[in-house]
């Protein structure tokens, strides 16, 4: 579904949605690249040009970002690990924000990006007090079905 790129080193967690005509399919998914940066891209489908071509896959991500620090290792502390958000599991990251429809001629996609960063308040009680990180937030683009 995507084209070949040397540098593209992981497709995954896709998305699939089906036009209601039952004539095309998009898939939007995480790419991974050899500098570990992640971007999202979605490929469409098309009657007349049944597997993916080139020409039909977008990059819908304005910039790549990096992955944050998910596992946070802590030295001297009664657990071994903490995540940057403690509310959340440790090793969480993309999560299953990653979602495509389309209706009325339109493709809706919606996924989990991190390419804003957050300051930790200074705070002794915090391992990660001070420390600035990539934080996960969720956007949308609403595009035009090829």
């Amino acid at each position: 579904m995507n084209p070949a790129v040397a540098t593209d080193v992981h497709h995954v967690m896709g998305a699939l949605t089906l036009d209601t005509d039952g004539d095309s399919a998009h898939v939007a998914y995480y790419t991974q690249h050899a500098d570990e940066t992640i971007d999202v891209d979605v490929a469409n489908s098309l009657p007349i040009v049944p597997l993916f071509p080139k020409l039909l896959a977008l990059r819908l991500t304005p910039a790549s970002f990096a992955l944050p620090p998910t596992v946070i290792r802590l030295t001297a502390a009664p657990t071994p690990t903490t995540n940057y958000d403690r509310l959340i599991q440790p090793g969480y990251s993309l999560g299953e924000y990653l979602s495509l429809r389309s209706a009325n001629g339109m493709l809706h996609a919606l996924w989990g990006d991190a390419r804003n960063s957050v300051t930790h308040p200074v705070n002794a009680l915090d391992p990660l007090s001070g420390q600035t990180h990539p934080q996960q937030d969720v956007f949308y683009q609403k595009l035009l079905m090829p």
